[in-house]
């Protein structure tokens, strides 16, 4: 099936143009080569689990859904490296993180801030249908 596109700039639209490569968007193939992209991704960032790290038993450092990953990890510096790892390993494949989507929370244990010296733009965040509040903890 033959796929035609015009591009629009500023006021003016393109001719038609042939696309003969990539899929459409909403293609079921879509998600399947999303997942398999993003599991590459994720396997090249050697996630290594520390135990400060639980969600009730199990020791985690990630969470994946659709087209969102969560990084946990109880040290500001380790959150980095894990978020510098996360953004290497994406980039190499072609995937980069948009920074106007992201968001990011710290919580403590014991209900303090993480960290007074780093600003903390959102307290609570609507993720997968479940708000989250620094009060979870």
């Amino acid at each position: 099936m033959e796929t035609l596109v015009s591009v629009q700039v500023g006021n003016s639209i393109t001719d038609p143009i042939t696309v003969n490569s990539g899929l459409r968007q909403g293609n079921f193939l879509s998600s399947i080569l999303f997942k398999v992209v993003l599991e590459k991704v994720i396997r090249e960032m050697k996630i290594e689990l520390h135990e400060d790290t639980r969600l009730q038993d199990t020791l985690i450092s990630l969470l994946g859904y659709a087209d969102d990953i969560v990084l946990m990890e109880g040290f500001q510096d380790m959150l980095k490296i894990l978020f510098s790892r996360l953004y290497k390993a994406a980039s190499k494949v072609g995937l980069y993180v948009n920074e106007e989507r992201m968001e990011y929370m710290f919580l403590s244990r014991w209900g303090l801030p993480f960290c007074q010296f780093i600003k903390i733009d959102h307290y609570e965040f609507k993720y997968l249908g479940t708000i989250l509040t620094e009060k979870i903890m």
